[in-house]
Formats: C-alpha cells, sequence, structure tokens
C-alpha cells in the first residue's frame, strides 16, 4: 500500500467478537483539518446549557447539562 502511495486505510478488527472497523495510516497528514473541514463558531458555556452559533449560516444549536 505504501508503494502505491496509500495514505489511510480502513478493515475490520480480526479479533474483536462484533465487526469493529479500525483505521491505519502511513502519513500523520491525514489527519489535518482542511478550511472546507471548518466552521466559525461562538459559544455561551453555562452550567445547565451550552449554546453554539454557527457564524457562517446563522444556525443555533444547544445541548442541555444532565442535571438540568
Amino acid at each position: 500500500m505504501r508503494e502505491s502511495s496509500v495514505k489511510a486505510f480502513e478493515d475490520l478488527r480480526a479479533r474483536s467478537r462484533q465487526p469493529l472497523a479500525q483505521m491505519g495510516r502511513f502519513s500523520p497528514s491525514v489527519l489535518r483539518s482542511t478550511p472546507v473541514d471548518q466552521l466559525d463558531l461562538s459559544a455561551e458555556i453555562r452550567s445547565d446549557q451550552a449554546t453554539f452559533l454557527s457564524l457562517d449560516n446563522g444556525k443555533v444549536q444547544a445541548f442541555r447539562g444532565s442535571n438540568a
């Protein structure tokens, strides 16, 4: 695979009792983000809730804590 310039691969673990995919890599470059993977966010964190505002599209997502 290295000779064919493969940077990452996925296969099934042979010793797992349940189907479990694993990823292998030949190059650390596969773990780097690209600008396409990034969003501009604004976050507000409180004791009962975390709220995220996407500055790209204005969408708001709130997550309430388990103690709320």
